[in-house]
């Protein structure tokens, strides 16, 4: 899990101080699993926050968020305060934020297209506050699937969902039939269209 030392929680109580209520941190990563990756850190506002996809972590008397997907990518992560006469820098280490997470060869079909939800759908769903959660694989080798956060009462879910999810998932796992959406929609301010 991400470790926080004592100076950055202190830190972060008193960069908040100087924030709107209901403001709080949140952690970024950009590109996981690719060379290009990146974390970040910022500040978030509490209407930013979906806790179906959002991980919290609780520091002292705040919080700070982190998308439920990028936690393998955080693992053993650091985050620390370097302080000198000069300047005072938050630091965020994470060895694991290039690596792809690592799938076995002869693992089976359900666990392939969880990956496959994990590395390649999800990135991509994040960029509307979304995601999908892999349910099951019927009888019929049909895909269950649920939508969450900002997916969720979208009003363009259907077409997420056959034109693009269930083309990419199709052509890599052409055993499967299809795909259906199990969720419940309801559009709330989180929904993306």
């Amino acid at each position: 899990m991400i470790k926080f030392s004592e100076e950055v929680k202190l830190h972060f109580i008193k960069l908040l101080k100087n924030q709107p209520l209901n403001t709080y941190i949140r952690i970024s990563v950009e590109f996981p699993g690719t060379e290009a990756a990146n974390c970040s850190l910022s500040f978030c506002d509490i209407e930013e926050v979906n806790l179906e996809i959002d991980y919290k972590i609780v520091l002292l008397s705040t919080f700070v968020y982190v998308k439920k997907i990028f936690l393998p990518y955080l693992k053993n992560a650091e985050v620390n305060l370097i302080s000198n006469d000069l300047e005072t820098q938050i630091t965020l280490k994470a060895p694991f934020v290039k690596k792809f997470p690592i799938l076995k060869n002869n693992s089976s079909l359900k666990d392939r297209i969880k990956h496959f939800f994990f590395t390649v759908i999800n990135p991509m769903l994040l960029k509307h506050n979304g995601s999908v959660i892999f349910i099951k694989i019927d009888t019929k080798n049909w895909v269950l699937l649920k939508f969450i956060g900002g997916c969720n009462g979208c009003s363009m879910s259907n077409i997420t969902l056959k034109e693009n999810i269930e083309k990419i998932l199709l052509k890599e796992f052409p055993e499967i039939i299809g795909i259906k959406d199990i969720t419940l929609h309801k559009f709330t301010s989180t929904s993306y269209f």
